[in-house]
């Protein structure tokens, strides 16, 4: 070969070079972009499910408010940040509940002590939904069971 021939190749070099190199650029601002998209679909997620777990304590709260005042628990709606929550309670069952923790074995030390003592737990469900921003929604339920009349325990 002669140099006449070979003046052309360095540019051909050149060019397959920063052409792979340009790959690779694209395919990094891919890869980075995508990462920051499953970033903030974690971080919506986890922002959601703060807000339906805050739901759960607002049902909660409602369940313990109707029985200091009387009546049925509602469901509750309420605007967090920028998630809308919705919780829903419903009443399941109520159950007679028999002794307790650590006075189960202390028979005869009174209202409440024994195995025989007992009360009501009333059980509920619970379900939590939370909205927010780009679809992001998360549902959580519940089962909360509230004791009454149970003495000593």
């Amino acid at each position: 070969m002669t140099a006449k021939n070979d003046r052309g190749i360095a540019l051909i070099t050149v060019l397959i070079l920063l052409a792979a190199a340009m790959l690779v650029g694209i395919y990094a601002i891919y890869m980075t972009t995508k990462g920051l998209e499953i970033t903030g679909g974690v971080r919506r997620y986890s922002n959601a499910l703060e807000a339906a777990q805050a739901g759960v304590d607002l049902g909660v709260a409602e369940i313990e408010k109707s029985f200091v005042e009387g009546g049925d628990p509602s469901d509750q709606e309420t605007d967090l940040g920028s998630y809308h929550v919705k919780v829903e309670i419903k009443r399941l069952f109520a159950a007679h509940v028999t002794g307790g923790a650590v006075e189960f074995a202390a028979g005869y030390e009174g209202l409440g002590k024994g195995s025989a003592g007992g009360g009501t737990a009333v059980y509920y469900r619970i379900i939590s939904t939370a909205r927010g921003p780009r679809s992001s929604r998360v549902q959580i339920e519940a089962l909360y069971r509230k004791s009454i009349n149970i003495h000593g325990g």
